[in-house]
C-alpha cells in the first residue's frame, strides 16, 4: 500500500474555518488560520509543543472516512491519541463539547501544560494582541 496524500493544514483549517467559530473555538476566520500558524490544538486549545499539530482522522479509515479536508481535524498529539478510541457520534459529543481528555492521560501523554478551552484561549489570544505580543514568533528580550 503506497503512501496516502493528505491535504495541508491551512486546506483544513480553511474548510472548517467558519464551522469552528460558529461553535465559538475562535472569534474569526483569520484566527482559525493562525491556530495552523502557531500550532494550536483545535480541542485542547494547547500550543503543540513540538512543532505542528497533526492531522486526525474525524471518521477512522478503517471504518470508511477518507483522507479529504472535510473528514480531518488539527490536533496535539495528546487529543489525536485520546480521539482514536472515539467514533462517529461519540466523537463529535467530545469534540463539540468540553471532555477533555482527562489530567491522567494527558500527564501519561506529556502533555503537563495548563488547558485553555473555547473562548480562554480566545481572550487569552485577545489579551496579547492587544499587548501587541507576537505569540507565534519566540521574543527576542536582550538575554
Amino acid at each position: 500500500m503506497g503512501k496516502r496524500k493528505m491535504p495541508g493544514r491551512k486546506a483544513i483549517a480553511a474548510h472548517w474555518s467558519a464551522r469552528l467559530v460558529e461553535m465559538g473555538r475562535f472569534d474569526s476566520d483569520s484566527e482559525v488560520m493562525e491556530s495552523v500558524t502557531c500550532s494550536w490544538c483545535w480541542k485542547c486549545g494547547q500550543r503543540t509543543p513540538f512543532g505542528a499539530t497533526e492531522r486526525c482522522h474525524i471518521e477512522p479509515e478503517v471504518d470508511g472516512g477518507g483522507c479529504d479536508v472535510s473528514n480531518l481535524h488539527l490536533l496535539c498529539p495528546a487529543c489525536h491519541r485520546y480521539s482514536e478510541m472515539l467514533t462517529g457520534v461519540e466523537y463529535w459529543e467530545w469534540f463539540n463539547g468540553d471532555g477533555l481528555p482527562t489530567s491522567e492521560w494527558l500527564s501519561y501523554m506529556g502533555h503537563a501544560a495548563p488547558l485553555l478551552v473555547g473562548k480562554i484561549m480566545s481572550e487569552h489570544l485577545e489579551d496579547l494582541r492587544r499587548q501587541s505580543v507576537n505569540f507565534c514568533q519566540p521574543t527576542n528580550d536582550g538575554k
